[in-house]
């Protein structure tokens, strides 16, 4: 890794994040293209996973597949599609309660339940509550060009009219993790968890890539792509 000195617990949300956000992100797709709004709960049972290992570890480390959830949800209800909002919501319950289960009983069995309490919701509240961010502009380029990059291109696809849906999830998700990121402790290796929405920010620019037309607007982009890729494979 070249966030801080690596082992940090935002990698061991990583394959989690980029199983749920790619499923959010092919889910979306497929409903702006005219496809079928159902969610498989299988699905929803694997963003259940993901929040409660956040929930072990901290929080706010989900704020990303949080955003697309609540997309999904504000589709299914639109489109008054309950049974598959209450099969999905059941699957993430499921999914959430057996995994924090075998760990509650652990403490209960210690009677040490509030010591589980506080190190999963105090103690997470009271370290998301300390604002110390560095705003420098070299904060901003290096450490969170990530998810500003997802950023931007959600916004790009939402300004061209289509796929709004696919537009809408990476404006959400950047969003919710870069807002956190303004107003907690800041540390340079929070950005590790928006590598998943940089991954599908590159997908969305590969398929755009046929309709930049001139020339000089591909060698733009590339450049902006490449650099981006550079400084996060490169920078210590």
């Amino acid at each position: 890794t070249t966030y801080g000195n690596g082992n940090n617990v935002e990698e061991y949300q990583l394959p989690l994040l980029m199983l749920s956000l790619a499923w959010l992100y092919d889910w979306c797709d497929g409903v702006s293209r005219g496809g079928t709004c159902d969610h498989a709960p299988a699905r929803a049972a694997c963003y259940g996973v993901t929040f409660a290992v956040a929930t072990l570890i901290r929080m706010t480390n989900a704020l990303s597949v949080a955003g697309g959830i609540a997309g999904v949800m504000a589709v299914l209800m639109a489109r008054r599609q309950w049974a598959n909002l209450m099969r999905n919501a059941l699957a993430f319950t499921v999914a959430y309660v057996a995994t924090i289960a075998p760990f509650v009983a652990y403490y209960a069995a210690l009677q040490q339940l509030d010591e589980l309490w506080y190190g999963m919701i105090g103690f997470n509240l009271d370290y998301i509550s300390i604002d110390v961010f560095d705003y420098s502009w070299r904060t901003l380029l290096l450490f969170h060009h990530t998810g500003l990059l997802a950023l931007a291109t959600g916004l790009a696809v939402l300004l061209s009219g289509r796929r709004r849906l696919v537009g809408a999830l990476l404006v959400v998700a950047a969003a919710a993790h870069l807002l956190w990121i303004y107003h907690s402790m800041g540390f340079d290796h929070y950005s590790t968890l928006t590598l998943p929405l940089l991954c599908l920010a590159l997908v969305e620019w590969h398929a755009r890539w046929q309709t930049l037309r001139r020339r000089a607007v591909r060698v733009a982009v590339g450049a902006v792509l490449c650099v981006v890729v550079a400084v996060n494979v490169c920078r210590a």
